[in-house]
């Protein structure tokens, strides 16, 4: 019997939605989740043991997860990543939005070192045949899934290693001027990622009204359909106004908490799960974002912090 993988293959995600499916399409290598979401929170330059120190926390406090089990899970995924040169083949999930972009990015440069060469492969997709509205691998069945593997599995090559590492380094040094040059010019060996950087940045502050593009989306909807369930925004956001879905549904609700606390929209408890709960705006409001909330490298209550110019389409200082 021909088998797909060997158990000397490591399968990496940035979630677990398509373990499942993998092991009954009858996939038997090892499966590691590296989901830690640089789409939101502070991404530093730091030491390894403040970043992870860095991560955890904020990963704690907004999405209401228990540091010391928070602390565990991240050590252990970082710490296998960087064992995954010990397998004979080394395989990457990975969908085209920012969060999965990022990650990739992240990961692509920490195993550059690695000299993986031949055995490390990538699966990097931006739709999927017959699917009309493609959001990510979680959508596919086991059959869908062995067909990438067999049609759309190529080896990481040295210009793929190349945006990868241009665009995490661009990103977590904050470096206004090379983002807005990788944004410009493209990733041509990996096409998603600098539209994802794109869409990434676009949660900066914008010049033209103080807001990130998800907050903006977020007060959209409840000015024209007024009050809404946390859940009934996080779906229509994902499925009719957001160009690019990435976030999850702790995320969402961690940027909702977060909104809330800046008096820019009011949350009414209702039910006993988040999606349960009643968004509305409050009796006044305004764009002025007072607590820390991060963006990559940027602190967006900062008044340096770089904003995002849509009629430029690039970032700009204002320090």
């Amino acid at each position: 019997m021909t088998t797909l993988d060997t158990p000397k293959t490591l399968h990496i995600r940035c979630g677990l939605d398509i373990q499942r499916n993998l092991q009954e399409a009858g996939f038997i290598g090892d499966f590691l989740e590296f989901s830690d979401p640089f789409c939101q929170g502070p991404v530093l330059d730091l030491p390894g043991l403040e970043w992870l120190t860095a991560r955890s926390q904020f990963i704690s406090q907004h999405y209401d997860m228990p540091l010391a089990d928070v602390e565990q899970r991240q050590q252990l995924a970082y710490k296998r990543l960087s064992t995954a040169h010990q397998y004979e083949h080394v395989v990457l999930w990975f969908e085209h939005d920012n969060y999965d972009q990022l990650i990739l990015a992240y990961v692509l440069t920490r195993l550059a070192a690695a000299n993986l060469a031949e055995r490390l492969q990538l699966i990097c997709i931006s739709d999927f045949p017959g699917i009309a509205h493609f959001s990510g691998l979680g959508q596919l069945s086991p059959e869908q899934l062995i067909y990438l593997y067999k049609q759309q599995r190529f080896e990481v090559s040295p210009a793929q290693y190349q945006d990868a590492k241009r665009t995490w380094h661009a990103f977590q040094q904050g470096e206004v001027a090379e983002l807005n040059a990788i944004i410009k010019q493209g990733t041509p060996a990996i096409e998603p990622m600098a539209k994802a950087l794109k869409r990434q940045l676009q949660e900066l502050p914008w010049t033209d009204c103080g807001a990130g593009l998800t907050l903006q989306l977020v007060l959209q909807v409840l000015q024209d359909k007024g009050a809404r369930t946390a859940g009934q925004l996080f779906h229509e956001l994902n499925l009719v106004l957001e160009p690019l879905p990435h976030l999850g549904d702790l995320m969402f609700w961690a940027l909702l908490k977060h909104q809330a606390s800046e008096g820019l929209i009011q949350i009414q408890p209702s039910g006993p799960d988040w999606s349960q709960h009643l968004v509305s705006l409050p009796s006044m409001s305004q764009l002025q974002i007072t607590n820390s909330w991060w963006v990559g490298p940027f602190d967006i209550s900062r008044q340096d912090c770089p904003r995002w110019d849509p009629v430029s389409g690039q970032v700009v200082a204002t320090g």
